[in-house]
């Protein structure tokens, strides 16, 4: 199902904001609340339209923020019980599309925001429509082949894009909008990445994964250990919910000065907060 036909609308989020508005029920949550405007970040954030692929912690402090007038969501997975430790979500909502539970839990906070989804995720033949009056764009994919065609198309767009991720404090800042000769991933992948079942082990892909981000010795010896289970004792990448929060809180950081029109310079790199609070060996 493509975004023409998964809309707000589709998640009565346009519904429920005039349901809100009226001082009525919401669908899903059979409850009145009746809103009063606040503007106390005025002068440090700003409504502009923004789009995120896949989804993890990060709308949560966009629309918190008021950063955005517009968020466009996309992600095709569902809610599995691994992802309850770091996604504010029940286990009543296990099942759902992760973008039906982002959607209705923005609603919650700002019933005004327009939240539009792709519940197919993004791929090469929506990638054009999803990208079509962008202003910035998050990018959490999965998929290196995907990860690389975004970039290439966000360059050619002079859009900018932010990522981070649950390891070490890894962040990346690809201002295309002021440095359109910047090449994707800063450079530092020569060749298209492969499809994740091109990789004959699932250990072959992670290093591949990494390749961007300092290479295999630069993530942490905790997740290399992990990384080398995966596919076989475990089923998946580990993720922290204080790691995931945190790579948020640096999303959304850089997506509030680069839509106040800040010109931040590229960055890629680690904020590693272990880094800054080592600790000694135990005795």
């Amino acid at each position: 199902m493509g975004a023409e036909a998964v809309s707000a609308a589709d998640l009565d989020m346009e519904g429920f904001a005039r349901l809100v508005a009226a001082g009525c029920p919401s669908s899903w949550q059979a409850r009145i609340v009746r809103l009063s405007p606040g503007d106390r970040n005025r002068f440090t954030a700003c409504c502009r339209e923004q789009r995120i692929v896949q989804i993890d912690t990060i709308e949560r402090q966009l629309a918190d923020l008021a950063l955005c007038g517009e968020i466009v969501l996309a992600d095709f997975d569902r809610l599995d019980l691994s992802n309850l430790n770091r996604l504010p979500a029940g286990v009543d909502e296990l099942g759902l599309r992760k973008t039906t539970i982002v959607a209705r839990r923005i609603a919650r906070i700002d019933p005004y925001l327009t939240v539009t989804v792709f519940e197919d995720g993004v791929t090469s033949s929506n990638l054009g429509t999803f990208l079509a009056g962008l202003d910035l764009l998050i990018e959490e994919c999965d998929g290196l082949p995907i990860k690389h065609e975004v970039r290439l198309h966000a360059r050619a767009l002079r859009m900018n894009v932010v990522y981070a991720a649950d390891e070490r404090g890894f962040l990346s800042v690809e201002p295309y909008a002021h440095w359109p000769t910047l090449r994707p991933f800063h450079g530092l992948i020569e060749t298209p990445p492969l499809s994740r079942e091109r990789y004959p082990t699932s250990i072959a892909f992670m290093k591949a994964l990494t390749e961007w981000m300092g290479g295999w010795s630069n993530i942490s010896e905790r997740s290399q250990r992990s990384l080398a289970c995966v596919g076989e004792t475990l089923c998946g990448y580990p993720q922290l919910a204080s790691e995931a929060r945190y790579a948020a809180g640096q999303i959304g950081h850089v997506a509030r000065r680069l839509l106040l029109s800040e010109r931040l310079h590229p960055f890629v790199g680690n904020l590693d907060l272990a880094q800054y609070l080592p600790a000694e060996d135990a005795c």
